[in-house]
């Protein structure tokens, strides 16, 4: 677990511009650009805003890397200061994604991360990159798992999930109209990435993410690590589910 907390004395801190809002804010708040002192080269974009900030994006980077999707490096600090902030490492040469200009693989990454923000349940911007190794890579995952900031400090201190109780909620039918949706808007391409990352989620593993709970557990509470456990199970069988239909 030591190796994926940041002690944040390590490092320098700056304001950080939100390119896409004035005054640098948006809807993770101001954000700060972390440089490790020892090694300049090594950066992090910092949320720490809002308390559901660091454990959405945490999870978000762990579960699209378990489905074989490329994300960004992301951490969390160990310190009391920003215990609940997630780091991000920064890409200074990343450019705007456009996908009418995109090569075929990137096209089909971007329909892989179409389909996750459904299962995730996300509903913030889409902000997609690409890295200096043309690799397509998502940014600003934090309002995704149903858990906001109300919902993160109630569940992060009772266990209760507050306004959340019907954060399990979901089903073939909303699957089913996102997946027409992106097919009328893009093509017949973009059915079977979709239909894919459904697939694969569906074989996920729980025992895979054990260690990312504990370091939530530490960062967070036991009550943090049970909800994004019990939102997992519940959506790796949702998504078992909805594969089934089709395959009927």
């Amino acid at each position: 677990m030591a190796e994926e907390l940041l002690e944040s004395r390590r490092f320098d801190f700056v304001p950080f511009p939100h390119p896409h809002h004035a005054g640098g804010t948006g809807d993770s708040g101001m954000l700060q650009l972390a440089t490790l002192k020892s090694c300049p080269d090594i950066q992090y974009i910092v949320k720490c805003g809002f308390p559901e900030l660091g454990c959405n994006e945490y999870m978000y980077h762990k579960v699209a890397s378990a489905l074989g999707l490329y994300t960004q490096e992301v951490r969390l600090f160990k310190n009391k200061a920003y215990q609940h902030a997630a780091a991000i490492r920064y890409e200074p040469k990343a450019r705007p994604y456009n996908h009418g200009e995109a090569s075929a693989e990137n096209r089909n990454a971007f329909y892989n991360f179409q389909s996750l923000y459904v299962i995730l349940n996300e509903c913030d911007s889409d902000e997609y990159f690409l890295d200096e190794n043309d690799r397509l890579f998502k940014l600003d995952n934090a309002a995704s798992f149903r858990l906001d900031t109300t919902d993160a400090m109630v569940v992060n201190a009772t266990g209760g999930f507050g306004m959340g109780n019907g954060v399990y909620n979901t089903g073939a039918e909303s699957y089913e109209f996102s997946r027409a949706f992106l097919v009328e808007k893009h093509g017949q391409e973009a059915n079977e990435p979709f239909l894919e990352t459904f697939r694969r989620f569906a074989k996920l593993d729980l025992d895979d993410f054990l260690d990312d709970l504990e370091v939530l557990e530490h960062n967070y509470s036991l009550h943090i690590a049970r909800y994004f456990y019990g939102f997992l199970d519940q959506r790796i069988k949702a998504c078992g589910e909805y594969v089934e239909q089709l395959d009927a």
